[in-house]
């Protein structure tokens, strides 16, 4: 099997770049692409026709699709790691145990902070936080609510002398712009279409792929306002607006951090006073995502484990597409897919062993490398021997028994 067929996406599945979302379609030999903790190139591109689509779900709800022979490096239960193709998960009980002592088999490795260069943001991300979580937009005029002193100052330094944050009645204030032009913030507000209602808010492209610190930002002026913590469990970012909390889910996401999504229906309880759907971040972190110290001391000494997330279920998808993979110049090969999923390049360097195993009658393959942790069994050696294994199991090429020195 050469190395060239196989490890397979969808063309129109997502991949991750420095400069955001992209498709593996899109991709050619020289792009950047975003790996689990960094940036690498495509070195080379292979396109492999039509192909059966699989889609593997995460814990998290995330979602991915891939080829049947597309690699994960996965982590067991009990922590060893390997490097599968999505085949290897069809035939496995991926949820093990007995009923109130169940755990998943098997894990992806998640991704660190992504880097993405800053941008030019009109209004501070705090800013922009604190009103789409607590501000009231819709008219000509801009208001925030807020009970916390210490956020309120915060907002009226990051506003600078050109605005005032007058007091209307109980927690609400307005914030206007004292000089004899237009207003800057008002007419940010309305271009970038945030002059909404609350369930139609969301977070703007441009805030999504700035810096970690701008991204981190915007992340305290929103859990500032709308977000809770309390000793006892993990911190919650509650809105009606299923667009901002998506938006905002992915950006955790882009910094390393685990979120879960869920969703009540408020309508009929008594004394709501959302009437309506709400949808829920439960947040596992210790990060400073708040600005507020009463609401970041309670998970500042947390410890979570993050690393990474269960698989829950993998299954074929009625219908096929064209696809290719690629090989990238990281030494890891993992590059992160849709919603900064992590997951596995073609093979490169193991192909040349098992071409001398496979084609070299009565010669011998010797592989090195300066370390031998990176010959075996997670360097060159390993890989040769999952391809081989790979070769054995799906084609009429079968290695022969051979000896093996180390």
């Amino acid at each position: 099997k050469s190395r060239r067929k196989g490890f397979e996406q969808p063309n129109s599945e997502i991949v991750m770049t420095p400069s955001g979302p992209t498709t593996m379609g899109e991709l050619e030999v020289g792009s950047s692409v975003l790996t689990r903790t960094g940036t690498a190139i495509v070195q080379e591109y292979y396109p492999q026709g039509l192909k059966d689509v699989y889609e593997i779900t995460l814990q998290d709800g995330r979602t991915v699709r891939a080829g049947k022979d597309h690699l994960w490096k996965i982590i067991e239960f009990r922590g060893t790691e390997k490097i599968v193709n999505t085949e290897f998960f069809l035939d496995k009980k991926l949820k093990r145990g007995t009923k109130g002592k169940e755990y998943y088999g098997y894990y992806l490795p998640q991704n660190e902070e992504v880097e993405y260069s800053k941008k030019d943001l009109k209004i501070h991300p705090y800013i922009l936080g604190s009103l789409i979580g607590d501000g009231s937009m819709t008219q000509g005029s801009t208001l925030f609510s807020t009970a916390d002193k210490e956020s309120l100052d915060k907002l009226k330094i990051l506003l600078g002398e050109d605005y005032s944050v007058n007091h209307k009645a109980g927690y609400q204030y307005s914030i206007v712009y004292t000089k004899d032009s237009s207003n800057p913030l008002s007419t940010e507000l309305r271009r970038l279409g945030l002059r909404c209602h609350a369930k139609d808010k969301f977070i703007p492209e441009d805030y999504k792929y700035s810096s970690i610190e701008d991204r981190y930002e915007l992340i305290r002026g929103l859990m500032d306002t709308d977000g809770t913590s309390s000793p006892n469990s993990s911190a919650r970012f509650t809105n009606t607006s299923e667009k901002l909390v998506d938006d905002l889910a992915y950006i955790f996401r882009s910094l390393g951090i685990r979120v879960y999504k869920s969703v009540a229906d408020t309508r009929n309880y008594p004394n709501s006073f959302s009437k309506s759907l709400c949808y829920t971040l439960s947040i596992s972190t210790n990060k400073e995502i708040f600005s507020l110290e009463r609401k970041q001391i309670n998970i500042r000494k947390k410890k979570y484990n993050t690393k990474k997330i269960a698989i829950v279920s993998v299954k074929k998808l009625d219908y096929q597409e064209e696809s290719s993979c690629i090989l990238i110049d990281s030494s890891e090969h993992l590059y992160l897919t849709k919603d900064y999923i992590v997951t596995h390049n073609s093979f490169k360097n193991a192909s040349v062993g098992v071409n001398n195993f496979f084609h070299r009658p009565g010669k011998y393959t010797m592989l090195m490398a300066y370390d031998k942790k990176y010959l075996y069994p997670k360097g060159i050696f390993g890989m040769s021997m999952s391809y081989i294994n790979f070769v054995n199991e799906h084609t009429a090429w079968k290695a022969p028994s051979d000896y093996v020195r180390i």
